[in-house]
């Protein structure tokens, strides 16, 4: 999706007026049934854990190193079965490895090419919170809206769905060199935007995944790191400002089955773009201006949808940011939770006569996002 320009006529006031009071009141309305919708779905799905929580197994992923055989160590480690062993050493990383589409390949058997959705789940040690507290929405001096208004998330992120979404680092030679967001979607299945793995470094760098991250708690789940990740390439910078691309989403695979603890979300795609019009959505993410605090946007309505079934590119208002890569847009569908896109970054139209500030957030999403899921299963999956 490229920038395009857009010159407009200039409406009279009048004419003016009498449409923005019907926006204002289509919007107002609109809130409304959303606030409705969201207490219902509190009411009907938030519940405390059912079970005690597996404190052994995050325990181990606590530890800060990965062991190795290769180096002297005090003793081999035990883990939980499933899990790679570690000892409380200094860093020590496994490397991960970028694995490019080819393009015309399928990814997956046509068996299987029907598949629109896959299910969350939802750990019974977890607790369900629809909506987390939040830090009253605070103002900030910056020039696009994106830096006004931000909502942080002031509470433990150890409720699902929330669990499941976390803080991406990239480090080369020991140092961070790019941060995103991203979010599980099965037991080893790590989902976020293709522009946050480091292609231009593979073979060369660590990424470690943090679920439930908040710089004011301990993480509630530990980390885990990537040891390969599949999709198409896309260089960084360029692609988000002047090429929106429905196709910039990768599917990672964990070295630890870390969602078996922090949930997984669900996935949807719909073949009608219409009925992404039919929901409101939630995002989280960890956007730069928010200086690594998970910020939130409730009740997210779609604006726009481009593309075929297959890629779609769904725009939002622009509430994100660079940070917020890579986070998912997503709702209760379908008695789930499940992420329909996976945010890419923004697209501008330019309307003559005015700053080009009509900003939309594009989230990448369609039946690409759910094939990925699908190859990940069938070739990442314990």
């Amino acid at each position: 999706m490229k920038n395009s320009n857009n010159e407009k006529m200039k409406p009279s006031d009048k004419t003016l007026k009498k449409d923005n009071k019907k926006v204002f009141l289509q919007s107002k309305f609109q809130f409304g049934e959303a606030l409705k919708q969201l207490d219902e779905i509190s009411k009907t799905q938030d519940r405390l854990p059912e079970e005690p929580f597996p404190n052994e197994i995050v325990e181990h992923l606590k530890l800060n190193s990965y062991y190795d055989d290769k180096k002297k160590s005090p003793e081999k480690v035990s883990a939980p079965k499933g899990f790679l062993p570690r000892i409380n050493l200094d860093h020590n990383r496994p490397i991960a490895k970028g694995i490019m589409h080819e393009k015309g390949v399928s990814l997956i058997d046509e068996k299987n090419s029907d598949l629109t959705h896959f299910p969350s789940y939802l750990p019974s040690h977890l607790g369900v919170k629809s909506v987390l507290s939040t830090v009253s929405r605070k103002f900030r001096s910056g020039v696009t809206p994106m830096e006004n208004k931000i909502q942080v998330i002031g509470a433990n992120m150890d409720m699902f769905p929330w669990s499941c979404i976390g803080r991406i680092v990239v480090y080369l030679d020991g140092k961070s060199i790019k941060t995103g967001t991203g979010f599980m979607v099965g037991p080893n299945l790590l989902m976020t935007a293709s522009h946050v793995m480091p292609w231009e470094h593979d073979g060369k760098c660590s990424i470690v995944f943090t679920p439930g991250y908040h710089p004011h708690y301990e993480p509630p789940f530990g980390s885990t790191t990537v040891s390969d990740w599949y999709g198409v390439p896309h260089d960084g910078f360029w692609d988000i400002v002047f090429q929106s691309d429905a196709s910039d989403i990768v599917i990672c695979r964990t070295n630890d089955p870390i969602g078996n603890i922090c949930g997984w979300l669900g996935t949807k795609s719909f073949g009608n773009h219409d009925k992404y019009f039919n929901h409101f959505y939630n995002s989280l993410g960890y956007p730069d201006f928010a200086n690594g605090y998970p910020t939130c946007e409730f009740l997210a309505t779609i604006r726009d949808v481009d593309g075929d079934k297959n890629r779609r590119e769904l725009e939002t208002e622009n509430f994100g940011g660079p940070g917020w890569s890579g986070g998912p847009l997503f709702s209760f569908i379908d008695n789930d939770w499940r992420a329909v896109g996976v945010c890419h970054g923004f697209e501008t139209e330019f309307v003559f006569g005015i700053p080009p500030w009509n900003t939309n957030l594009v989230f990448a999403g369609g039946k690409w996002m759910v094939d990925l899921v699908n190859y990940g299963y069938n070739h990442y999956n314990y």
